[in-house]
């Protein structure tokens, strides 16, 4: 998946090392599709990415995912996976 294919109106900040890939919130509504068809279509555990926020968690459970994936969200706050998890360990 090429960003320029998806937004095209939009030039990737890592444009000089050849162009590079889309995630966090932006990317959301594509990943989260896949978990729901992937997961619809396989026995194999599908883990869910792009959380970004608490509420993120139990979407991707809600769409079929066995796990969840924390990725770029620790380049602006890298604390917040380990609260979010301790969060929803006490609510769940």
């Amino acid at each position: 998946m090429f960003l320029e294919n998806y937004f095209p109106e939009k030039t990737s900040p890592l444009q000089k090392f050849g162009g590079g890939g889309v995630s966090g919130k932006l990317i959301q509504p594509f990943t989260w599709k896949m978990i729901s068809e992937i997961s619809q279509a396989t026995k194999i555990p599908v883990i869910g990415p792009s959380v970004w926020d608490f509420e993120d968690i139990q979407k991707v459970f809600d769409l079929g995912a066995k796990a969840v994936s924390f990725g770029s969200i620790f380049v602006s706050r890298p604390w917040a996976p380990t609260q979010y998890v301790k969060n929803f360990k006490k609510a769940y």
